[in-house]
């Protein structure tokens, strides 16, 4: 176990030390084996009701196409990925609290379980407790929710302070899903303006004091129409992109040897950063060893792939190349098992 002054002093230097992945891969190795599991992410909508600050799909983007993906289309990104085998989805999309919009939810994962019997995670937003019951007993039972920040005080610096951009109601919500029995995935963003080591602890804690069955880390990338694109244009410091990559690594290390039983993503953030570097197989080897143990290509139609633009110059991310890329890496690709974490079992079967 890490203690609070090892965590902070991993933090504070660049360099990744060799026995924190020798151990984090001991761990990952004990847990999950050489094993990914792979999801299938779909984007189904960049309209998006928030603004923060670091996001390209934030409301106020004036110069984003906006898209929302139909049913029929839906449905022939499921028969794709279903011919490929996979057996598990990822439905996400900008926040949106509309009646029209929860209806058409439950029509996708109504289709997603009944036709398809997909395991079904969402990454939805800050959706009302009724609308996230009514999607868990439609057959949901995976949701991604990311807190971003650790504290209201850093909240705020990258949000407004609205009633659309609230910490607390951030943080009910992932007690809200534990409640009503999803498997909740939860992180953070990395390297952001204005971070520090210190801060990235607090990160940490609140995702130990989670416990969550998946973490989902990625690293900032900015995205020009947004709030803190305009602060770094005007001289505000942050890492290099190779500093953020290698501190993601450094992070999911932590993370594995911490938490041990949690899935860990790749995020294509990361993966978008590291490929600046890097061969995709090399990135995917410094991320499976760390311990992410899930990663998630995405099936949004070019088009509209193109305009889900959260930051920029985005890894177009498709099946072929992960499936190789972790074969190359020495890792074993699992698309027809749903890969529910360990936790989930230890929680259900005890």
């Amino acid at each position: 176990m890490l203690s609070k002054n090892e965590i902070l002093s991993l933090l504070k230097t660049k360099e990744i030390p060799k026995d924190l992945l020798e151990e984090a891969y001991k761990v990952r190795k004990y847990y999950s084996g050489r094993y990914v599991f792979f999801r299938a992410l779909i984007e189904i909508s960049n309209i998006c009701q928030k603004a923060c600050f670091y996001c390209g799909v934030n409301r106020e983007n004036k110069n984003l196409k906006r898209y929302y993906i139909n049913l029929e289309t839906l449905k022939k990104i499921f028969e794709k990925v279903k011919n490929l085998k996979y057996t598990s989805v990822a439905i996400q999309s900008g926040e949106i609290i509309s009646k029209k919009h929860f209806e058409f939810l439950k029509k996708i994962v109504t289709l997603a379980k009944s036709k398809y019997n997909f395991e079904i995670t969402l990454s939805l937003g800050e959706l009302p407790k009724k609308i996230l019951k009514d999607l868990f007993s439609l057959g949901a039972r995976r949701y991604l929710l990311r807190f971003e920040v650790a504290t209201p005080k850093r909240y705020y610096l990258y949000h407004y302070k609205d009633n659309l951009h609230s910490y607390e109601n951030r943080i009910k919500t992932l007690y809200t899903l534990k409640e009503i029995g999803y498997q909740v995935g939860t992180g953070f963003l990395v390297g952001l303006p204005f971070d520090n080591p210190l801060n990235l602890y607090k990160d940490i804690r609140l995702i130990q004091k989670l416990k969550p069955d998946m973490i989902g880390i990625g690293p900032y990338i900015p995205q020009k129409y947004t709030k803190l694109f305009n602060l770094l244009e005007k001289g505000v410091k942050i890492l290099n992109e190779k500093d953020r990559f290698f501190l993601n690594i450094k992070l999911i290390a932590i993370f594995r040897i911490l938490l041990k039983t949690p899935n860990i993503v790749a995020s294509t953030a990361l993966i978008t950063l590291g490929t600046k570097f890097f061969p995709l197989e090399e990135v995917l080897n410094f991320a499976f060893k760390a311990g992410a143990n899930v990663i998630m290509p995405v099936f949004t139609p070019s088009k509209e792939k193109k305009l889900y633009a959260l930051y920029e110059n985005k890894y177009f991310s498709e099946h072929e190349k992960f499936y190789d890329g972790t074969l190359k890496a020495s890792f074993i690709p699992v698309l027809e098992r749903y890969g529910n974490p360990i936790s989930y079992y230890i929680r259900n079967f005890k």
